[in-house]
């Protein structure tokens, strides 16, 4: 039987050999030392005292096992950034620039030694993997989960790239590569930022404290039969979601339909570099994910910092605190409402038993619209719905039509 002491030190060595790859050689070495030196004490001691033979075998030992350990973590970390798989972004542009060697619709061709790799999809949630060949693992880590502990289950389902943050083993995972980047979710909207740029079709960016999936919806329905749309599936507006949603944009697409949602500042500018919006749509400021913010001034300020670029903002022009932030910014602005300077006007609303008629003037044009609500907010949406369609061009009787089928 094992002594007690002996049965603790063998599992850390063994630890110890599992962690540091190169130290069994090291242990190897010094065994073979103390075996040659064994050998050879007779004709050692001839020439060397019994304390230097002791100085001596420390010395051999210490090097052997440091220098070992050393290689091991040198070695480990050229593991994950060899030549054989040269696939290494950090998290910045040129990363992309470098590495997307190909580009043809919504698709990253990366390349490696053996072939150049097509990606189709971007992966955050492992339940999803559909396409294992063409899918990029984005680990994402956070406060209830690390994307990194999904690997070996993505790896044996068959999925091959991974961005990652942390060290992998790569020779672990044979013929995987592995993306190594500082920030997973910021390589991930650096990434979608680029593949947004390659596209010159106007983008409407949709953000508020509340209606932005509705009236993202509503504005679909409005304009789905005259342009090949793609929008933000279901309240993709976060973080994650939106680089997710910018990312299904194709060439083939003339219209894209995006929003965004914050909940405290700092976040909107990295929203707004992967939209990128040619049309801004504010819906409304109320109190929704308001507990980042001081006041709704800021948190408009903050939401307005989507639209920095983009050709033309709409909003509702009633509202006071809309207009005199939306002015500050000096950028063209299509207001809708009651007031006698708005591009579209609202001349009178009817409530009636099955719905609401809205009465507006355009460009000295006054039309009537029908829609199946009767409640403010959903009133409202629909004529921020309306009024980018309006300045979209859509012809009156199309839009009437359009408005009176509205589901929610």
């Amino acid at each position: 039987m094992p002594c007690s002491a002996c049965v603790p030190f063998s599992f850390l060595l063994r630890g110890a050999i599992t962690k540091f790859d190169y130290l069994q050689q090291g242990i190897a070495i010094v065994l073979i030392f103390i075996g040659a030196k064994m050998l050879a004490e007779h004709w050692i001691s001839q020439w060397i005292g019994k304390s230097q033979q002791v100085v001596l075998s420390l010395l051999v030992i210490v090097l052997c096992i440091t220098g070992s350990i050393v290689y091991s973590v040198l070695k480990s970390e050229k593991e994950c950034l060899k030549k054989k798989n040269p696939l290494q972004i950090h998290s910045t542009i040129k990363v992309v620039h470098a590495h997307a060697t190909g580009y043809c619709r919504r698709s990253w061709i990366v390349r490696s030694e053996a072939s150049p790799v097509v990606i189709h999809t971007l992966l955050t949630d492992s339940r999803k993997l559909i396409n294992p060949d063409t899918s990029l693992f984005f680990a994402l880590t956070g406060p209830r989960r690390d994307g990194h502990l999904f690997i070996p289950e993505l790896y044996k389902a068959g999925l091959r790239y991974f961005v990652v943050s942390e060290k992998i083993i790569a020779r672990n995972y044979p013929g995987a590569v592995f993306l190594v980047v500082d920030h997973v979710l910021t390589a991930l909207q650096k990434l979608a930022a680029f593949h947004r740029s390659k596209f010159t079709a106007d983008v409407i960016g949709i953000t508020g404290s509340n209606g932005k999936t509705i009236v993202k919806e509503w504005i679909y329905q409005l304009l789905q039969a005259d342009k090949n749309i793609v929008r933000s599936p279901k309240s993709y507006n976060s973080q994650i979601g939106v680089p997710l949603s910018v990312w299904e944009m194709d060439a083939a697409n003339n219209l894209a339909i995006f929003e965004a949602g914050i909940s405290q500042p700092g976040e909107m500018q990295q929203l707004a570099s992967v939209i990128q919006p040619t049309i801004g749509v504010i819906t409304n400021i109320g109190s929704a994910h308001s507990e980042g913010f001081k006041n709704n001034s800021e948190k408009l300020r903050e939401k307005l910092l989507l639209f920095k670029g983009a050709r033309i903002i709409i909003a509702n022009g009633d509202n006071t605190l809309i207009r005199k932030e939306v002015d500050r910014l000096q950028q063209p602005a299509f207001y809708w409402g009651k007031d006698k300077s708005s591009a579209l006007r609202i001349l009178a609303v009817k409530k009636k038993a099955t719905g609401t008629e809205v009465s507006m003037s355009h460009s000295g044009h006054k039309f009537s619209v029908q829609v199946p609500f009767t409640d403010e907010a959903s009133i409202e949406n629909a004529v921020t719905a309306c009024a980018v369609a309006v300045y979209l061009k859509t012809g009156i009787t199309t839009l009437q039509q359009r408005c009176s089928s509205f589901n929610r």
